[in-house]
This record gives structure tokens, C-alpha cells and sequence, in this order.
């Protein structure tokens, strides 16, 4: 990988053959399998292919691909067997941010990190074989995160574009238009 054509980032091997996260022929990313033994672009293998959504980091953990990805500014989170099948989406505990998913291609098990408008920074505990994910560790606040609600709505701008938002307020109250409001936005 030396041509200086793509972005290659070292996911894991086994033996001779190695994984890379790569934006190579895929602006998006996807996964990619090249045998050491056979390294031409022509003998690579396409794992996890690109997907409408970006794919900002993967890992190899237990046997099974892990893929980062992100969708309408939330994280999306897909699991893939040794040959790239689709197995499931991690079931996250509501709209936010997931990070983590590190480990060995022996592993069992994985960690994440969770945290959203409502849900305060939480580490999970995730077995890449069962999908099962227990709390491993929770930040306690002050507050009862519970009596809170995160929805996502869209909305189009000027030229079209679709731009998500997320809505965070207190379960049952109504929506009118007449409550006080923070408002935050970035990008351009």
C-alpha cells in the first residue's frame, strides 16, 4: 500500500490475509481482505461493501466484523461474519453516539461507549456472537434522565438538502411552539 491512492486503516488478520477500512474505489468506506501472498488490487476481496451510510471505523473482533457507521448525524452499528454476511444491527438504547467496538479476532466479547441527549456516558458490554449487550459501567447524574425524550425530524434548507435535528424535552410535554428553547447548530 504504498501508491498513496486511498486511506488504509489495519483492522485485523488472519494469518497471510489482512482487513483494511479503506475509501480505495469507495468514497463511504468499506472493508477490505488483501492475502499478503497475492497483494495486487485485482486479488483483493470486498468484505463489508460501501453502504448508503458512511462507515467511520470497523474492527475485528470474535470472528465477526464491527462496523462504525454514521447515519443522519447518529451512530449506526452493524455486525458481519468472517465473510461479510449481514448479521445484525447493534440494538443501541436510543438516538446518540457509540464508540469503542475494539478488541482481538479471539475475543468473545467487546466494549462500547454510548451516551446521547438523555442517556448519560454508559459502557456496554457486547458479545459479538449472541448480539446480547449488558450495562458494564454508568455515569450517575443528578437528574432522571428517564422523564426525557430524544426524537429526530428533518427538515429541507434552502437548496434541498435534507438536514436532520433532534428534538430533547421533557416526555409529554406538547410541542406548540410556545416553550423556551435552546437552540444549537453547527456546520455550514
Amino acid at each position: 500500500l504504498d501508491a498513496w491512492d486511498a486511506l488504509y486503516s489495519f483492522i485485523g488478520n488472519e494469518g497471510p490475509v489482512f482487513f483494511f477500512l479503506t475509501n480505495k474505489d469507495a468514497p463511504r468506506y468499506r472493508v477490505v481482505a488483501i492475502d499478503t501472498r497475492r497483494p495486487d488490487p485485482g486479488s483483493w476481496q470486498v468484505i463489508v461493501p460501501q453502504a448508503e451510510e458512511t462507515l467511520t471505523g470497523a474492527s475485528y473482533v470474535g470472528g465477526h466484523f464491527v462496523g462504525q457507521y454514521l447515519k443522519d448525524a447518529r451512530s449506526l452499528v452493524r455486525v458481519f461474519g468472517r465473510n461479510g454476511e449481514p448479521l445484525r444491527d447493534v440494538d443501541l438504547p436510543a438516538i446518540g453516539t457509540a464508540v469503542g467496538f475494539g478488541g482481538k479476532a479471539a475475543d468473545p466479547e467487546t466494549f462500547f461507549a454510548f451516551e446521547s441527549y438523555t442517556t448519560p456516558p454508559t459502557l456496554y458490554r457486547y458479545d459479538v456472537s449472541t448480539g446480547e449487550s449488558s450495562v458494564y459501567r454508568q455515569t450517575q447524574v443528578g437528574v432522571s434522565p428517564e422523564e426525557y425524550e430524544t426524537v429526530q425530524v428533518f427538515f429541507d434548507s434552502k437548496d434541498g438538502t435534507r438536514i436532520p435535528m433532534f428534538i430533547t424535552h421533557r416526555k409529554g410535554l406538547v410541542l406548540n411552539g410556545e416553550n423556551p428553547t435552546l437552540l444549537y447548530g453547527y456546520g455550514g
